[in-house]
């Protein structure tokens, strides 16, 4: 990219506005949100949290949230429509970023995610969901959140 190119969505190529090396998809129609780091500094927010938590609240990114989880999904490159869902506690922003620079990620979206292509935040109103707990994986999204009984908020 060169100095007069706008930075575009890695999804579906519109114009995407950045903030501390996060990029937002400035489509009406996209949700992309995708971080554009290089190896020097994924070393560097992996060995020290201080400086990640530093690079996060200048990303803009909320932190130390109570209540509530989401599920999220990752756009993996490399097969056509290949999508990585996760649950995290976690802001997906800040969990999109551990799985980049490989703190508690999994092999599939630490080498192949490109972008985070939703999240949606629901709360379990008292009930707990014992980790033994799998979402079908025959399933599509839709199936997937039911499954987990979420309310949108």
């Amino acid at each position: 990219m060169t100095i007069d190119e706008k930075p575009r969505c890695r999804v579906c190529n519109s114009l995407a506005l950045e903030k501390n090396y996060l990029f937002y998809c400035q489509s009406k129609t996209c949700d992309a949100v995708y971080w554009k780091i290089n190896k020097t500094l994924k070393k560097d927010l992996k060995d020290d949290k201080i400086k990640k938590l530093i690079f996060l609240i200048e990303s803009g990114v909320p932190i130390n949230q109570k209540k509530g989880h989401y599920v999220y999904k990752l756009r993996l490159k490399g097969e056509v429509n290949s999508i990585y869902v996760g649950m995290t506690g976690l802001h997906p922003h800040e969990r999109y970023l551990n799985h980049i620079i490989g703190y508690k990620a999994s092999f599939r979206a630490k080498k192949f995610a490109t972008a985070l292509i939703s999240f949606i935040k629901f709360l379990f109103l008292g009930l707990s969901i014992p980790k033994t707990t799998t979402l079908p994986r025959d399933s599509s999204w839709p199936e997937r959140t039911a499954a987990l009984s979420i309310i949108r908020t």
